[in-house]
């Protein structure tokens, strides 16, 4: 069943069964916001019962312009009774939906965040706060935080709130490394290079790089953080440390220090899920350009998993409901 035909089976049908009559006094919220559009991403392959995988050749690109275009179609309907707001970055798919070339008529009006807000005061109000609660927790005498440390770090981040909010998880919780002042002087000192500064992540990926780097290994760690944003929010940390741990305690050593990357729940946590603080650094790992050495190439997390998923079938103790194969 295609989008077109779920939207119109699942949402309006119901809808125009549904809808009030004049004289009951009853209206419907007017508003439907999708946020984060700009992340959904094209399903995985599956496997056919040969084993083969089945590719549909669809990209994220094309599965962002469908659910574009059935909002769209939806919104032209007389009793379709919301209003769409989608949220988003101007990804390019987005930019060509919404302003299209040779005069044709704009589908939606478009309000550009980046036109009239800087965050800057925003990020820098964040990060007071976050060090008044640093500053606190550990004990610390105000001379801990330079007096130029909040504009720095604001002229770093570049209007991105995860730039700031990752600084202050890595030094709230990467007590393995060092103490907050030695953790927010490296981030401080932390440059990049003359190609890396032509990027516009350049800050948030020198951080990523300089977290992931504390790692006893690096590139593993990249392929267990791969797999963890496979699995979505549906697979326990338990289960993923059942199959990918070579060794007891291999989870603890190799993400112990990325607290500030990944929602590592504590070793008697049995049901949570890890999870990813931001989408960001799934980019930043799979984009060779921004990562360099420490890119997950295409063709490594198949691998991976795959060498994984054998090593504990030939185990004694293959645990069942195992991940999936993603």
């Amino acid at each position: 069943m295609n989008l077109h035909v779920q939207m119109e089976t699942l949402v309006q049908q119901p809808l125009w069964a549904a809808r009030p009559r004049p004289d009951t006094g009853f209206s419907w919220p007017r508003v439907i916001l999708v946020d984060g559009l700009d992340e959904c991403d094209v399903e995985p392959r599956q496997r056919s019962r040969d084993g083969r995988k089945r590719g549909t050749g669809r990209t994220k690109d094309d599965d962002q312009l469908e659910i574009l275009q059935v909002l769209h179609q939806a919104t032209l309907d007389p009793f379709f009774p919301f209003r769409v707001i989608i949220a988003s970055r101007p990804e390019r798919v987005f930019r060509e939906f919404f302003t299209p070339e040779g005069g044709q008529t704009l589908v939606a009006s478009i309000l550009d965040l980046h036109e009239d807000y800087s965050a800057d005061e925003d990020i820098a109000l964040f990060l007071r706060a976050k060090f008044a609660e640093i500053q606190r927790r550990y004990h610390l005498s105000p001379s801990w935080c330079p007096q130029d440390a909040i504009s720095t770090l604001v002229g770093k981040a570049s209007g991105q709130f995860i730039y700031a909010a990752t600084v202050v998880r890595f030094i709230k919780d990467s007590g393995r490394i060092g103490d907050p002042q030695t953790l927010l002087y490296l981030v401080l000192q932390m440059g990049i290079n003359n190609s890396a500064s032509r990027l516009p992540f350049a800050q948030i990926d020198a951080l990523y790089s300089h977290v992931l780097r504390s790692s006893p290994n690096p590139a593993l760690a990249g392929l267990w953080i791969w797999f963890i944003s496979r699995q979505g929010l549906c697979v326990s940390s338990c289960r993923i440390n059942q199959l990918l741990q070579t060794v007891d305690g291999e989870a603890a050593y190799l993400l112990g220090n990325l607290h500030s990357l990944v929602k590592i729940p504590p070793p008697y946590d049995f049901t949570t899920p890890y999870d990813l603080y931001h989408k960001s650094l799934l980019d930043f790992l799979t984009d060779p350009e921004r990562s360099g050495d420490l890119c997950v190439k295409h063709w490594q997390p198949e691998e991976f998993v795959v060498s994984r998923y054998l090593d504990a079938w030939c185990s004694e103790s293959f645990p069942c409901n195992m991940p999936p194969l993603a």
